[in-house]
């Protein structure tokens, strides 16, 4: 299994050093915000037991905005690029309480 950092690349779980730029043939896929966060919102909601849909994103204003809805009990969870200083990135029911169903 390998995790992703958010500017620097992929890296494996033991912590070896990324992005050096020298190596050719490393493989070094940059995540966006809104997908690290789109990811740390999934496995918050699974964590709670829910089985999310699908998130939507769209282009607002403020950024990018994302949301999904649990299959079983119908809550959300919002997710916000660039979240005004009084906001947060992630929020919403599903990632405050457990799935019901």
């Amino acid at each position: 299994m390998q995790r992703y950092t958010a500017r620097r690349g992929k890296c494996s779980m033991h912590g070896d050093n990324v992005a050096s730029g020298n190596n050719s043939n490393m493989e070094v896929k940059t995540m966006t915000k809104i997908n690290r966060l789109r990811i740390e919102a999934l496995e918050s909601c699974n964590w709670r037991g829910h089985d999310m849909k699908r998130f939507s994103i769209t282009q607002t204003h403020q950024g990018k905005v994302g949301e999904s809805e649990c299959k079983k009990c119908k809550m959300l969870v919002h997710i916000l690029d660039k979240p005004y200083p009084n906001e947060i990135e992630i929020g919403g029911e599903a990632v405050a309480l457990n799935c019901f169903d």
